[in-house]
Protein backbone atom coordinates (compact mmCIF):
# COMPACT_ATOMS: atom_id res chain seq x y z
CA UNK A 1 0.00 0.00 0.00
CA UNK A 2 1.05 3.62 -0.48
CA UNK A 3 2.63 5.47 2.41
CA UNK A 4 0.27 8.47 2.18
CA UNK A 5 -3.36 9.04 1.24
CA UNK A 6 -4.09 10.28 -2.28
CA UNK A 7 -7.07 12.57 -3.03
CA UNK A 8 -10.25 10.74 -3.96
CA UNK A 9 -12.10 11.30 -7.24
CA UNK A 10 -8.81 12.30 -8.89
CA UNK A 11 -7.83 9.77 -11.57
CA UNK A 12 -4.56 11.57 -12.23
CA UNK A 13 -3.57 11.17 -8.57
CA UNK A 14 -4.58 7.50 -8.65
CA UNK A 15 -2.28 6.90 -11.64
CA UNK A 16 0.61 8.53 -9.76
CA UNK A 17 -0.10 6.31 -6.74
CA UNK A 18 0.42 3.28 -8.98
CA UNK A 19 3.74 4.69 -10.18
CA UNK A 20 4.92 5.15 -6.59
CA UNK A 21 3.98 1.52 -5.83
CA UNK A 22 5.88 0.24 -8.87
CA UNK A 23 9.03 2.20 -8.00
CA UNK A 24 8.86 1.20 -4.33
CA UNK A 25 8.33 -2.42 -5.39
CA UNK A 26 11.61 -2.52 -7.30
CA UNK A 27 10.54 -2.00 -10.92
CA UNK A 28 13.57 -0.98 -13.01
CA UNK A 29 11.62 1.08 -15.54
CA UNK A 30 13.36 4.45 -16.02
CA UNK A 31 10.45 6.53 -17.37
CA UNK A 32 6.79 6.47 -16.34
CA UNK A 33 4.14 8.49 -18.20
CA UNK A 34 0.74 9.42 -16.80
CA UNK A 35 -1.72 11.82 -18.42
CA UNK A 36 -4.29 14.40 -17.40
CA UNK A 37 -6.54 15.34 -20.30
CA UNK A 38 -8.97 18.19 -20.78
CA UNK A 39 -6.60 21.14 -21.29
CA UNK A 40 -7.86 21.78 -24.84
CA UNK A 41 -10.00 24.55 -23.37
CA UNK A 42 -11.67 26.17 -26.39
CA UNK A 43 -14.72 27.00 -24.23
CA UNK A 44 -15.52 27.62 -20.55
CA UNK A 45 -11.87 27.87 -19.60
CA UNK A 46 -12.96 30.34 -16.94
CA UNK A 47 -16.21 31.77 -15.63
CA UNK A 48 -16.94 35.34 -16.81
CA UNK A 49 -15.67 37.73 -14.15
CA UNK A 50 -14.22 34.91 -12.03
CA UNK A 51 -10.81 33.99 -13.53
CA UNK A 52 -9.93 31.72 -10.58
CA UNK A 53 -12.85 29.39 -11.31
CA UNK A 54 -13.82 27.31 -14.31
CA UNK A 55 -12.43 24.28 -16.13
CA UNK A 56 -8.80 25.43 -16.25
CA UNK A 57 -8.69 26.12 -12.51
CA UNK A 58 -10.22 22.69 -11.83
CA UNK A 59 -7.62 20.98 -14.02
CA UNK A 60 -4.74 22.78 -12.32
CA UNK A 61 -6.16 21.80 -8.93
CA UNK A 62 -6.25 18.14 -9.97
CA UNK A 63 -2.67 18.43 -11.24
CA UNK A 64 -1.45 20.17 -8.09
CA UNK A 65 -3.21 17.87 -5.63
CA UNK A 66 -1.96 14.77 -7.43
CA UNK A 67 1.65 15.96 -7.59
CA UNK A 68 1.60 17.00 -3.93
CA UNK A 69 0.42 13.54 -2.82
CA UNK A 70 2.97 11.84 -5.09
CA UNK A 71 5.84 13.91 -3.70
CA UNK A 72 4.70 13.26 -0.12
CA UNK A 73 4.54 9.55 -0.93
CA UNK A 74 8.08 9.53 -2.38
CA UNK A 75 9.38 11.28 0.75
CA UNK A 76 7.68 8.78 3.05
CA UNK A 77 9.10 5.90 1.00
CA UNK A 78 12.63 7.35 1.08
CA UNK A 79 12.64 7.80 -2.71
CA UNK A 80 12.86 11.60 -2.86
CA UNK A 81 16.29 11.67 -4.52
CA UNK A 82 15.55 8.87 -6.99
CA UNK A 83 12.66 10.46 -8.87
CA UNK A 84 12.36 13.62 -10.96
CA UNK A 85 9.02 14.60 -12.49
CA UNK A 86 8.33 16.80 -15.50
CA UNK A 87 5.16 18.01 -17.21
CA UNK A 88 4.82 18.29 -20.98
CA UNK A 89 2.02 19.15 -23.36
CA UNK A 90 1.31 19.14 -27.08
CA UNK A 91 0.79 22.88 -27.39
CA UNK A 92 0.09 26.08 -25.48
CA UNK A 93 -2.83 28.47 -25.65
CA UNK A 94 -3.29 31.91 -27.18
CA UNK A 95 -3.20 35.02 -25.03
CA UNK A 96 -6.59 36.49 -25.93
CA UNK A 97 -9.76 34.62 -25.02
CA UNK A 98 -12.33 33.71 -27.65
CA UNK A 99 -16.06 34.48 -27.53
CA UNK A 100 -16.77 31.26 -25.61
CA UNK A 101 -14.54 32.23 -22.65
CA UNK A 102 -11.88 29.81 -23.80
CA UNK A 103 -8.57 30.03 -25.61
CA UNK A 104 -7.56 28.50 -28.92
CA UNK A 105 -4.35 26.67 -29.83
CA UNK A 106 -1.22 28.69 -29.13
CA UNK A 107 2.52 28.18 -29.17
CA UNK A 108 4.78 28.29 -26.10
CA UNK A 109 3.71 27.01 -22.67
CA UNK A 110 5.28 26.56 -19.23
CA UNK A 111 6.75 23.27 -18.04
CA UNK A 112 7.06 22.18 -14.41
CA UNK A 113 9.83 20.06 -12.96
CA UNK A 114 9.55 18.67 -9.44
CA UNK A 115 11.59 16.56 -7.06
CA UNK A 116 14.37 16.82 -4.50
CA UNK A 117 17.04 17.05 -7.19
CA UNK A 118 15.43 19.90 -9.15
CA UNK A 119 16.92 23.39 -8.94
CA UNK A 120 14.05 25.29 -7.33
CA UNK A 121 12.99 28.54 -8.96
CA UNK A 122 11.80 30.00 -12.24
CA UNK A 123 13.87 29.76 -15.41
CA UNK A 124 13.08 32.58 -17.80
CA UNK A 125 11.78 36.11 -17.52
CA UNK A 126 8.23 37.42 -17.27
CA UNK A 127 7.11 38.62 -20.68
CA UNK A 128 5.50 42.02 -21.11
CA UNK A 129 2.26 41.50 -23.05
CA UNK A 130 1.51 44.36 -25.42
CA UNK A 131 -1.97 45.85 -25.06
CA UNK A 132 -2.39 45.49 -28.82
CA UNK A 133 -1.54 41.79 -28.86
CA UNK A 134 -3.22 40.09 -31.82
CA UNK A 135 -5.94 37.47 -31.48
CA UNK A 136 -3.71 34.76 -32.98
CA UNK A 137 -0.66 35.42 -30.80
CA UNK A 138 0.72 33.07 -28.20
CA UNK A 139 3.27 33.71 -25.48
CA UNK A 140 6.77 34.20 -26.88
CA UNK A 141 8.94 31.09 -26.67
CA UNK A 142 12.02 31.55 -24.49
CA UNK A 143 13.52 28.06 -24.08
CA UNK A 144 13.59 25.44 -26.81
CA UNK A 145 11.85 22.34 -25.43
CA UNK A 146 14.68 20.24 -26.85
CA UNK A 147 17.11 22.01 -24.52
CA UNK A 148 14.85 21.12 -21.58
CA UNK A 149 14.64 17.47 -22.61
CA UNK A 150 18.37 17.36 -23.35
CA UNK A 151 19.23 18.83 -19.95
CA UNK A 152 17.25 16.09 -18.21
CA UNK A 153 18.92 13.46 -20.40
CA UNK A 154 22.37 14.81 -19.58
CA UNK A 155 22.09 15.61 -15.87
CA UNK A 156 19.62 12.90 -14.78
CA UNK A 157 20.25 9.98 -17.13
CA UNK A 158 23.93 10.70 -17.79
CA UNK A 159 23.65 10.86 -21.59
CA UNK A 160 26.71 12.35 -23.28
CA UNK A 161 26.10 15.85 -24.76
CA UNK A 162 27.41 14.71 -28.16
CA UNK A 163 24.71 12.02 -28.27
CA UNK A 164 22.06 14.58 -27.26
CA UNK A 165 23.12 16.91 -30.06
CA UNK A 166 22.67 14.05 -32.51
CA UNK A 167 19.27 13.13 -31.08
CA UNK A 168 17.79 16.62 -30.67
CA UNK A 169 19.66 19.49 -32.34
CA UNK A 170 23.26 20.46 -32.90
CA UNK A 171 23.02 23.76 -31.00
CA UNK A 172 21.80 22.11 -27.79
CA UNK A 173 22.42 24.21 -24.65
CA UNK A 174 22.17 22.61 -21.21
CA UNK A 175 19.79 24.39 -18.84
CA UNK A 176 20.34 24.42 -15.04
CA UNK A 177 17.20 22.47 -14.11
CA UNK A 178 18.72 19.42 -12.36
CA UNK A 179 21.14 19.76 -9.45
CA UNK A 180 23.60 17.33 -7.97
CA UNK A 181 21.83 15.90 -4.94
CA UNK A 182 25.00 16.06 -2.87
CA UNK A 183 24.86 18.79 -0.20
CA UNK A 184 25.35 22.22 -1.70
CA UNK A 185 26.82 25.29 -0.04
CA UNK A 186 25.54 27.83 -2.54
CA UNK A 187 23.27 30.55 -1.21
CA UNK A 188 20.50 29.60 -3.60
CA UNK A 189 20.17 33.20 -4.75
CA UNK A 190 19.38 33.40 -8.46
CA UNK A 191 21.87 35.17 -10.68
CA UNK A 192 21.09 38.83 -11.25
CA UNK A 193 20.75 39.73 -14.90
CA UNK A 194 20.06 42.98 -16.69
CA UNK A 195 17.03 42.77 -18.94
CA UNK A 196 18.41 45.06 -21.62
CA UNK A 197 17.37 43.51 -24.95
CA UNK A 198 15.58 46.23 -26.94
CA UNK A 199 14.54 47.06 -30.49
CA UNK A 200 14.03 50.40 -32.24
CA UNK A 201 11.61 51.20 -33.60
CA UNK A 202 9.19 48.73 -32.02
CA UNK A 203 6.95 49.08 -35.09
CA UNK A 204 9.04 48.79 -38.24
CA UNK A 205 8.83 48.08 -41.94
CA UNK A 206 12.10 47.23 -43.71
CA UNK A 207 14.73 47.78 -41.02
CA UNK A 208 14.97 47.41 -37.24
CA UNK A 209 17.87 47.84 -34.81
CA UNK A 210 18.34 45.31 -32.01
CA UNK A 211 20.53 46.33 -29.07
CA UNK A 212 21.74 44.25 -26.13
CA UNK A 213 24.54 43.89 -23.60
CA UNK A 214 26.65 40.76 -23.22
CA UNK A 215 27.76 40.30 -19.61
CA UNK A 216 30.83 38.21 -20.40
CA UNK A 217 32.61 36.91 -23.52
CA UNK A 218 30.83 33.95 -25.06
CA UNK A 219 28.75 32.55 -27.90
CA UNK A 220 25.53 34.44 -28.58
CA UNK A 221 22.73 33.36 -30.94
CA UNK A 222 19.92 35.61 -32.16
CA UNK A 223 16.87 34.26 -33.95
CA UNK A 224 13.72 35.92 -35.31
CA UNK A 225 10.36 34.12 -34.92
CA UNK A 226 6.87 34.84 -36.19
CA UNK A 227 3.72 34.77 -34.03
CA UNK A 228 3.28 31.01 -34.55
CA UNK A 229 6.73 30.30 -33.11
CA UNK A 230 8.21 29.42 -36.52
CA UNK A 231 11.77 30.56 -37.24
CA UNK A 232 11.98 33.41 -39.73
CA UNK A 233 15.77 33.39 -39.72
CA UNK A 234 18.79 32.90 -37.49
CA UNK A 235 20.42 36.30 -37.57
CA UNK A 236 23.78 35.21 -36.18
CA UNK A 237 25.57 32.78 -33.91
CA UNK A 238 29.03 33.95 -32.96
CA UNK A 239 31.36 34.65 -30.08
CA UNK A 240 31.13 38.22 -28.78
CA UNK A 241 33.14 40.13 -26.19
CA UNK A 242 31.44 41.62 -23.13
CA UNK A 243 29.81 44.96 -23.78
CA UNK A 244 27.19 46.87 -25.74
CA UNK A 245 26.04 45.57 -29.12
CA UNK A 246 23.69 46.82 -31.84
CA UNK A 247 22.57 44.78 -34.84
CA UNK A 248 20.71 46.26 -37.82
CA UNK A 249 18.25 43.73 -39.25
CA UNK A 250 16.94 43.72 -42.81
CA UNK A 251 13.28 42.91 -42.18
CA UNK A 252 12.05 43.57 -45.73
CA UNK A 253 11.21 39.89 -46.22
CA UNK A 254 9.59 39.38 -42.82
CA UNK A 255 5.85 38.62 -42.52
CA UNK A 256 3.55 41.44 -41.47
CA UNK A 257 2.56 41.24 -37.80
CA UNK A 258 4.27 40.32 -34.56
CA UNK A 259 7.97 39.40 -34.70
CA UNK A 260 9.96 38.08 -31.74
CA UNK A 261 13.71 38.47 -31.47
CA UNK A 262 15.23 35.79 -29.23
CA UNK A 263 18.74 36.17 -27.84
CA UNK A 264 20.44 33.15 -26.26
CA UNK A 265 23.66 33.70 -24.31
CA UNK A 266 24.65 30.36 -22.81
CA UNK A 267 21.79 29.21 -20.57
CA UNK A 268 20.23 32.68 -20.48
CA UNK A 269 17.49 33.66 -22.92
CA UNK A 270 15.89 37.02 -23.60
CA UNK A 271 12.97 37.82 -25.92
CA UNK A 272 11.64 41.13 -27.24
CA UNK A 273 8.53 41.70 -29.36
CA UNK A 274 8.13 44.00 -32.32
CA UNK A 275 5.59 44.49 -35.12
CA UNK A 276 6.34 44.61 -38.82
CA UNK A 277 3.90 46.93 -40.54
Amino acid sequence: SNAVAYPEDNQFATKLSYVAKLIAGGMQTKVYVVSLGGFDTHAAQSVPGEPNTGEHASLLTALSDGLKAFQDDLQALGLGERVVGMTYSEFGRRIRSNAAYGTDHGTAAPAFLFGDCVNAGVLGENQAIDAEVGEFEGVAMQYDFRDLYGSVLEDWFGVDPSVIRGLLHDTYVKLPVIRNCNPVSASGEPAKHRTDLAIAPTAFRDEVRVSFTTEQPGTVRMTAYDLTGSVIETLFERRLPAGENTVTVDASGYPVGAVFFRLQEGERVRVVRGVRQ
